[in-house]
């Protein structure tokens, strides 16, 4: 199962796309890379297997392991309504309280992604778990083929959000004004002044002042 990680975790990188392989000492079956989408995230794969305890403390450990922030894709073999499962198993619970645990953000929609061929149903094992400042940043959906599988492809999609940078504020660059046409355009008349109403006052003398420095001092880009 790690090789199967492995191809699908190639599958997931564009050699256009700088990455780098982030090492893991797991007792899990898990490989995870470090990828640079708009910004630098962990990408994970981690295979749960039916049959087998899956120890809190690997869990915990695993995440511990990974760069934040990250998102864990992967076959959890766990049921809870809490991604879409009409019903809960130990696994499911487990996971959901793992999830609790590291605050994690679940990005199913409920789709199912598997299909038990023997009892003709369908259900939700796959999951795709992320920090939450990776949430937004990604939509999850199921592919429509099976492809031969007892599962469904399941795809993140990048979402563009907008930068949340820090946008430096634009500044008056006073050694390049005008102050000859600003003398001319900011006159605080008479009339301006001689309002009844202070409100307006204020608010005229402030639009002329302004109206001048927009049109005789230039801004910082």
């Amino acid at each position: 199962m790690k090789m199967n990680l492995v191809e699908l975790l190639e599958g997931l990188l564009s050699h256009d796309t700088p990455s780098s392989v982030t090492t893991l000492h797991t007792n899990l079956q898990a490989v995870a890379v470090r990828v640079m989408f708009s910004y630098l995230v962990t990408v994970c794969t981690l295979y749960l297997s039916p049959n087998t305890c899956v120890n809190d403390r690997d869990l915990n450990r695993l995440v511990d392991e990974l760069p934040t922030p990250f998102i864990i894709i992967g076959d959890f073999n766990g049921h809870s309504p809490f991604w879409g499962s009409k019903n809960t198993n130990p696994r499911g619970r487990q996971i959901k309280e793992f999830v609790n645990t590291h605050s994690l953000c679940i990005l199913n929609n409920g789709e199912d992604t598997y299909f038990h061929q023997r009892s003709g149903t369908f259900h939700s094992l796959d999951l795709a778990l992320c920090t939450p400042s990776s949430a937004p940043y990604f939509n999850f959906r199921v592919g429509v083929d099976l492809r031969d599988s007892d599962r469904f492809p399941i795809f993140l999609d990048r979402v563009n959000v907008g930068s949340n940078d820090a946008q430096r504020p634009t500044r008056y660059l006073f050694h390049r004004a005008d102050w000859t046409n600003f003398t001319l355009r900011a006159l605080i008349t008479r009339s301006i002044v001689e309002g009844e109403n202070l409100n307006e006052v204020v608010n005229l003398v402030t639009k002329t002042i302004i109206t001048a420095v927009d049109a005789s001092i230039p801004k910082s880009g």
